[in-house]
């Protein structure tokens, strides 16, 4: 995907969920990202190799009926992942 700014160091990235669904759900994503990912905020998540796999927050993990909600993060540019490669997990509240 395209990042929202990118320097030489990192790139940031919005991610934007929509609950088509006519009741509330807990939600999750997965999504594949070549680079390591070392920030992430309305979200947390776990990283293996280019699978990312992000969840809401204690205060945000039910998106509304036709409802929707966004988290983003920050990716290491230097950093590219090994595909094979457990990486590093965070949790992280909005800031």
């Amino acid at each position: 995907s395209t990042p929202l700014y990118s320097s030489a160091a990192s790139d940031v990235y919005k991610r934007q969920i929509y609950n088509p669904a006519g009741e509330a759900v807990d939600w999750h994503v997965e999504f594949t990202e070549e680079q390591r990912i070392y920030k992430i905020w309305n979200a947390s998540y776990s990283q293996n190799g280019g699978v990312v796999r992000a969840e809401g927050l204690s205060w945000n993990n039910e998106i509304d009926a036709k409802g929707s909600l966004s988290f983003g993060f920050c990716a290491d540019a230097d950093d590219k992942v090994d595909e094979a490669a457990d990486a590093s997990q965070g949790d992280r509240d909005a800031e």
